[in-house]
């Protein structure tokens, strides 16, 4: 009677582990990032803490923003060009627009940097009379990039032409969030270090040698 053999059972198929050295790359380029985005939101905590003060677009261009950046500015005109910041699927995350005195179309005093709600955010901030925000300490440069683009509205502008620059403060950040977003930073830095030392000793370490 011939004996019947069993099949060897098939290998089993899985998902590999990723390697060390990579989870180890990502961790030190989030954790760093991390820490930065915390370390801003941590400034602009510390540069809202107090009123906002109030000031006209004239009164800045006299006597500039003064030592509270932390402004209600007012008494502006709104440029009818801007240049929007798009997220993924296409979603409005901010908007750059000149800021004029009324009765001027040509000389913005002022650049500013809407953020929140979207498109319909950033419109509804267009038609507010004011705008809160932190305030530049003094003239600069517009940025290279965007100011290129929305100075092709405005061609009579020099393109080294330096003025104000509000960024909108939609809302305050939280301690709790700022000491998230710390806390996580540090946690993955630490993470990938101890992962990058795992992973070049795992290298470095020398194979067995099998005999006869």
């Amino acid at each position: 009677m011939d004996e019947q053999q069993t099949p060897d059972p098939a290998p089993r198929t899985g998902r590999k582990k990723p390697p060390l050295g990579a989870l180890a790359g990502l961790a030190l380029i989030f954790g760093p990032l991390l820490l930065a985005v915390g370390y801003q939101k941590s400034g602009v905590r510390d540069a809202t803490a107090g009123e906002p003060a109030g000031i006209t677009l004239a009164e800045l261009t006299g006597n500039g923003p003064g030592e509270n950046l932390y402004v209600d500015l007012s008494g502006f005109r709104f440029g009818e060009h801007y240049v929007i910041e798009e997220g993924a699927g296409n979603v409005w995350t901010g908007a750059w627009v000149y800021l004029f005195a009324k009765g001027d179309r040509r000389n913005p005093v002022a650049v500013a940097h809407l953020f929140g709600g979207g498109e319909k955010g950033i419109r509804a901030s267009m038609r507010r009379k004011s705008i809160r925000g932190l305030m530049s300490a003094k003239r600069k440069p517009f940025g290279a990039t965007v100011g290129r683009r929305l100075r092709k509205s405005y061609p009579h502008l020099k393109a080294d032409a330096e003025m104000y620059h509000i960024k909108q403060i939609a809302e305050r950040p939280g301690g709790g969030t700022v000491q998230a977003l710390f806390i996580a930073g540090v946690v993955l830095s630490a993470l990938g270090v101890v992962l990058m030392i795992a992973a070049v000793r795992k290298r470095t370490t020398p194979g067995r040698f099998q005999g006869q």
